[in-house]
């Protein structure tokens, strides 16, 4: 995050502590949304991928709004951004 901050640095991970179950204690990876997971190599090699069809599913059309709803709006705004840095497709 420091990188992301100062250095304009944008991550494509964020890191995730196991606080539950039989990976406890240990470290793990969350995609930057809109990315998505992608495991490969039996399960133990993550991708972080761009998936229209997911990303899709939480783009909603709130057309019985006569106010936009602005979080949709960010989203749309970050997913736009995220193509001009050429991070997505």
């Amino acid at each position: 995050m420091t990188d992301w901050f100062d250095n304009d640095i944008v991550p494509t991970t964020l890191d995730a502590s196991h606080t539950a179950g039989a990976y406890i204690g240990e470290n793990g990876q969350i995609c930057a949304w809109p990315l998505r997971p992608l495991w490969t190599d039996n399960g133990t090699t993550q991708n972080c991928v761009f998936d229209q069809a997911s990303c899709d599913t939480w783009v909603y059309d709130f057309s019985a709004y006569k106010l936009p709803l602005y979080w949709i709006r960010v989203c749309m705004e970050f997913v736009d951004e995220m193509k001009c840095w050429g991070k997505v497709q």
